[in-house]
């Protein structure tokens, strides 16, 4: 009996024991719940007023607009907040922010938040607008006014400090080594044996840029054509192991800014060619010759020199595998570099001349035609001339306007054609043709010289000197000169022509136009035979479809 009141004694007793231990952790986890609860409330407020009015800010009550600015100490990397507050009323105008001293006005951004407070939404806007300091320190911001839909928001001004800029974050620690990926792969080592390292061979190449220069050594005269091109040379079988590079258009754009020179006249085609052609070698050995760049540049000065400087071009040259391995790629892709040599080629001034530094330089010649000849007094003749030839054309022009024997001949603004010929005909210079027409007329009868009307000075750099390029026809006008106003009739252009004069004898028989009645009656009764024709083919088809 004692025994079962004891063991009784003992089991109630560890009931106890235990439901006490369940009352104290029912508790403990209560506790735990009420302070996560405070801590969120905490930090939820602690995030609400991370945007603080300042001491000087004027905080209007209701639902008036304030302007609140960040508290500080703000990092001099991070931005300065300046922000217009507007609860439960719509933004309708807001003005322009101040220009803060000490701070540069950055970006500007809208946010709008909602909450519900017994059922009825409140609605929030800020707009916010951020400043960045130009240094660390106390800085002073001055009273300002904003424009809030028509009514002006007042901060009475404040003090807000500077700090330092924010630390870069920490770089993460490397992690520890994998000592027993190096045991598995030592393993892997002694079971299979070490991975052997691809050895590669170089290939030897031909591979040469160089820049071609038509200039003697003598160099150029001021003005004459320097024709400089560019190639790269590989053997046929160095295409198996050279490539362009990826940026193979950009290398030439840099290229062909870099090799020309300064104060000189470029003349380019209009395009260059893409395939190579085959050119002997040194060993005259067949090599594939590319053109990289063409030009023709015309020296401005002869105060320096023509400088080329030298310019690389980088390709993409493969290491072939010494033992290829079968669906491996057995090549290593390395740059190989090719480079030109700089070359200088020497200007010549033009000799003295009163016009030298103005007159076209090149081998030109003189070309002309005349439309009408003899032609009758105030009767219209073209004429034209074209200067052709090596050199650079862009120079010639002839003095406008053209008078000669007293302003009896005249020829005013020119119809000016330039046609460039690529590849360059000359040593250097691309020439061309370039043609000028005129409407020749003359008020009086009687012959002219057009050499007086007409003359090119030109310097030949192949001779070595200046010429002119001047007119050999002779005008001839025939008719009787303009005598006054009553003459008009006979020295217009048109006078002695034989249809213009058969105008006058011509019979002047005017008819009257129709009358207006006539032609209403006449429009009627076509409207009319046309409505019949229509009624009656309606009544036949009619007919027909219900004899059907």
């Amino acid at each position: 009996m004692r025994a079962s009141q004891s063991g009784t004694v003992i089991r109630s007793g560890r009931r106890l024991a235990w439901g006490r231990g369940v009352s104290g952790a029912v508790c403990v986890l209560l506790v735990g719940l009420l302070g996560g609860s405070l801590r969120v409330a905490a930090q939820a407020a602690a995030g609400s007023t991370a945007v603080k009015p300042s001491a000087g800010a004027v905080q209007p009550s209701g639902g008036a607009p304030r302007i609140l600015i960040g508290a500080g100490p703000v990092p001099v990397d991070q931005p300065l907040e300046v922000v217009v507050e507007l609860t439960g009323v719509p933004l309708q105008q807001i003005g322009a922010f101040p220009n803060l001293p000490g701070f540069k006005k950055t970006t500007r951004d809208r946010q709008t938040t909602t909450r519900s407070s017994g059922g009825t939404s409140i609605v929030t806007l800020r707009v916010t607008q951020r400043y960045l300091a130009f240094g660390e320190g106390e800085k002073t911001l001055p009273p300002f006014t904003i424009q809030v839909n028509g009514q002006p928001v007042r901060y009475a001004g404040g003090t807000v400090k500077i700090g330092p800029a924010t630390p870069p974050p920490t770089p993460p620690t490397a992690p520890p080594p994998n000592t027993g990926g190096a045991i598995a792969y030592g393993i892997a080592d002694e079971l299979f044996g070490k991975p052997k390292t691809t050895e590669y061979r170089d290939i030897p190449d031909q591979a040469r840029l160089y820049l071609a220069v038509s200039a003697t050594p003598r160099g150029v005269w001021t003005g004459e054509g320097v024709r400089a091109r560019l190639y790269l040379t590989i053997a046929p079988e160095d295409q198996a192991v050279l490539n362009f590079a990826s940026d193979f258009g950009r290398q030439i754009e840099q290229l062909r800014r870099t090799i020309k020179p300064p104060d000189v006249w470029e003349e380019t085609p209009p395009a260059y060619p893409m395939a190579p052609d085959t050119v002997p070698g040194p060993d005259q050995k067949p090599l594939l010759r590319f053109q990289l760049h063409d030009a023709v540049y015309y020296p401005l000065t002869a105060a320096r020199p023509l400088r080329f400087p030298s310019v690389s071009l980088r390709l993409v040259k493969y290491r072939l595998a010494k033992k290829p391995v079968e669906g491996a790629e057995n090549r290593l892709a390395t740059d190989r570099v090719v480079a030109t040599a700089a070359l200088d080629v020497p200007v010549r001034p033009l000799p003295p001349h009163p016009l030298a530094g103005s007159v076209p330089v090149g081998e030109l010649r003189w070309r002309e035609f005349l439309s009408r000849d003899p032609a009758r007094v105030n009767q219209p003749a073209k004429y034209w001339v074209e200067v052709e030839g090596p050199g650079n054309l862009a120079p010639v022009r002839f003095p406008e306007p053209l008078t000669a024997e007293g302003a009896a001949l005249a020829a005013y603004r020119p119809r000016v054609t330039a046609v460039p010929i690529w590849p360059p005909v000359g040593p250097g210079a691309t020439g061309g043709r370039k043609r000028f027409e005129w409407e020749f007329i003359a008020d009086r009868a009687g012959t002219y010289r057009l050499d007086s009307l007409l003359q090119l000075i030109y310097f030949d750099p192949r001779r070595g000197r200046y010429d002119t390029l001047r007119s050999r026809l002779r005008w001839r006008v025939q008719g009787q000169p303009r005598l006054g106003v009553d003459s008009l009739q006979s020295a217009a252009p048109w006078a002695g022509d034989a249809f213009y004069e058969r105008i006058d004898r011509e019979p002047l028989d005017v008819t009257a136009p129709p009358d207006p009645a006539d032609m209403r009656r006449s429009a009627n009764f076509a409207l009319a035979l046309l409505a019949a024709v229509g009624i009656g083919l309606w009544w036949t088809g009619r007919r027909n479809w219900r004899s059907k």
